[in-house]
């Protein structure tokens, strides 16, 4: 059995609360520009084509409960040049320990595996946990802040084990 990390679920939680705007449960990261969108160069949902907007300000960043598992614990998006070597990519999956790691780098590691370990939650509560589409969750396929909270003094993930 493994041990939750109450305080980092309280930690997400509280991000959940105060800045909700950057929760997004169906990416693991993406930065956000300051008008609040998507960078419209975006190739999927877990990269950003030019890294300069590391360096814009007023840029955020938005992830969901595993991406922010990983932020808050001091782990950084990592970074992939392109075969043609003209672009560099900012992949939130790895993450690696220092920012602006190379995504092959041996320190580089998987988001989900390691916010499952930060976590202290088993493959299947991450699984639950960490879905794009979650079902356990109060909102509409959103977790709460208070869903956290709740997860983290120790509720299931699961809704079917939720008491009545």
């Amino acid at each position: 059995v493994e041990e939750r990390n109450s305080d980092l679920f309280f930690e997400i939680a509280d991000v959940l609360d105060f800045y909700p705007h950057l929760y997004n449960q169906r990416t693991y990261g993406e930065f956000l520009l300051p008008d609040g969108t998507s960078h419209p160069l975006l190739q999927g949902s877990t990269v950003v084509p030019d890294l300069r907007l590391v360096e814009v300000r007023g840029c955020a960043t938005t992830a969901c409960v595993a991406g922010w598992a990983a932020a808050l614990s001091g782990w950084h998006p990592t970074t992939h040049t392109t075969v043609d070597r003209k672009t560099t990519l900012l992949y939130w999956d790895p993450v690696a320990p220092v920012p602006l790691t190379m995504s092959d780098h041996h320190s580089a590691e998987s988001v989900y595996d390691l916010a499952r370990v930060l976590l202290g939650i088993t493959d299947l509560e991450a699984e639950e946990l960490f879905s794009g589409m979650p079902s356990g969750c109060s909102d509409d396929h959103r977790w709460t802040a208070d869903d956290l909270r709740a997860i983290g003094k120790g509720r299931s993930v699961f809704t079917d084990e939720w008491p009545g």
